[in-house]
């Protein structure tokens, strides 16, 4: 999962332009990528995901819980 690339589909579709800076130094913007996502974006989406499942799974655990002392 680590080594998957992840993409933005909706900016591969997208005709916006990107702004335009009076200092052409100060922003790199790549358009090559065709909706690649960065990779400290694509890092922290794919860490956000798995602090997701680990508390899916704690809520799992705890309504499991539950419902056995209600028995």
């Amino acid at each position: 999962f680590k080594s998957q690339r992840m993409y933005d589909n909706s900016r591969k579709s997208s005709s916006c332009t990107t702004a335009k800076s009076s200092n052409p130094a100060s922003v790199t913007i790549s358009t090559k990528d065709a909706g690649e996502l960065s990779d400290e974006l694509a890092g922290f989406l794919k860490s956000e995901a798995y602090r997701a499942d680990e508390i899916r799974a704690y809520a799992i655990l705890c309504n499991d819980f539950i419902k056995g002392l209600a028995k």
